[in-house]
């Protein structure tokens, strides 16, 4: 995407919230306060596993995914959510168990992939220093669910794919802990991004 296909996609963005509704006095804070209720009335804590507390029906994703949209054009900045798509906590949902940042991205993928396209090196200001396998892990298997997503929808991988792919490379020396770690599921974690970062540019490949 273009910085023109970018300013037009961020003008859309926030132009059906300036419609709707205008912001309020420090909007930021507002944000911030709206997703943390968002999320205490979504995910219930418990001391084994999380729990989900809605069916995720139609009505209830797209209800969900506009309140994101809204709370992104409030001005909530990616480091104030993105921590939580890269949580590898247990949580029951109405489809099985997972992980929370698989939940979260699934749910929200258009809203964090847009949020994407226009935001400059939203990966790379936003994974953050990594000094641990375990702190790696799960950074890892979110960027890997990223890219399912984003290799399974045509108009995603075309508009975004590029620029996942730039973020991950350069964020890259930070995960080579898992490629040097003793575990076989962590080498096979780290090979298994780096394999879907070619299906979505396989230039890389050349």
């Amino acid at each position: 995407m273009d910085v023109k296909d970018s300013g037009a996609a961020a003008a859309g963005f926030q132009a059906r919230w300036t419609s709707l509704l205008p912001k309020p006095d420090e909007p930021e804070e507002y944000a911030k306060g709206l997703w943390t209720t968002m999320l205490s009335k979504m995910i219930n804590r418990e001391e084994d596993f999380d729990k989900a507390n809605f069916v995720l029906t139609v009505d209830t994703q797209r209800g969900l995914q506009s309140l994101f949209d809204y709370i992104i054009y409030l001005g909530i900045k990616p480091y104030q959510v993105l921590s939580y798509f890269f949580q590898s906590n247990r949580i029951l949902t109405d489809s099985g168990m997972t992980t929370i940042g698989t939940y979260l991205l699934k749910l929200f993928k258009h809203q964090i992939t847009s949020w994407l396209g226009i935001t400059q090196h939203f990966i790379i200001d936003n994974v953050g220093e990594i000094n641990s396998v375990e702190q790696c892990r799960p950074i890892v298997a979110s960027l890997s669910t990223v890219l399912d997503l984003c290799s399974r929808e045509k108009d995603m991988r075309q508009h975004y794919g590029r620029q996942f792919i730039d973020g991950i490379y350069t964020c890259w020396p930070q995960f080579s802990s898992l490629y040097y770690s003793t575990n076989i599921d962590d080498k096979l974690l780290i090979v298994t991004l780096l394999t879907k970062t070619f299906t979505i540019d396989s230039h890389q490949l050349i």
